[in-house]
């Protein structure tokens, strides 16, 4: 039999080189097309985010780089859409904190959804924006490994169009980042789901209605 001290040896071993490629999984690195994205893109795509806490929720104000206006234009700290914080984290994993926001915008008619937007951080305090859709909710899943940019759970709450009988039905999707186009994906990659609520989403089978 081998000595205990051997055997003690082999298991920290182990130890290490698993602990090591699980963290090898969160590992942070400079996000090449994301830079290329920064760099390239119009100043109009380009924002400065400011953060304030206001009854117990974060509002944000994004403004352009170019004449301060709101990304909604106007006076970017009395915008009539109010923006809030729906995230704010490392989305791809360079370092730096990215953000995404939402607001609930009118003419939407019955259906309950929000706008969702995302900000990658260039670095200098400047943001640049991206697609991420109009959805009810989104929660990030966790990455596979040597992912950089996460997958989110999506749904979308739309009225059945039913003047009679008006009811909200939930159905759930899942959207992926495009890193070739710089921006999320339609619904589980199917681009007749871009557009929300739409007659193909309403002719596909949901989880609840009500």
């Amino acid at each position: 039999m081998y000595p205990r001290r051997y055997f003690t040896a082999i298991v920290i071993i182990s130890a290490i080189i698993f602990f090591g490629r699980e963290a090898s999984a969160d590992v942070v690195s400079p996000d090449i097309r994301s830079v290329a994205a920064c760099t390239k893109a119009p100043d109009e795509e380009k924002f400065k985010i400011e953060f304030k806490s206001e009854d117990e929720m974060t509002k944000i104000y994004v403004c352009s780089i170019i004449d301060g206006e709101s990304i909604y234009g106007g006076d970017c700290y009395y915008s009539l859409e109010p923006i809030m914080l729906h995230v704010k984290s490392d989305l791809n994993k360079d370092g730096l904190q990215d953000v995404i926001t939402r607001n609930y915008m009118r003419g939407y008619d019955m259906d309950d959804i929000q706008a969702y937007q995302g900000f990658v951080n260039c670095g200098n305090d400047v943001y640049l924006r991206f697609t991420v859709g109009f959805f009810s909710e989104i929660i990030q899943l966790k990455r596979k490994k040597n992912q950089r940019w996460p997958d989110f759970r999506v749904t979308r709450k739309c009225d059945n169009k039913d003047e009679n009988h008006p009811r909200l039905q939930t159905r759930t999707f899942t959207i992926k980042f495009d890193e070739k186009n710089f921006k999320y994906g339609p619904p589980n990659n199917d681009p007749e789901l871009m557009d929300f609520c739409s007659e193909k989403e309403l002719s596909l089978p949901f989880e609840s209605e009500k």
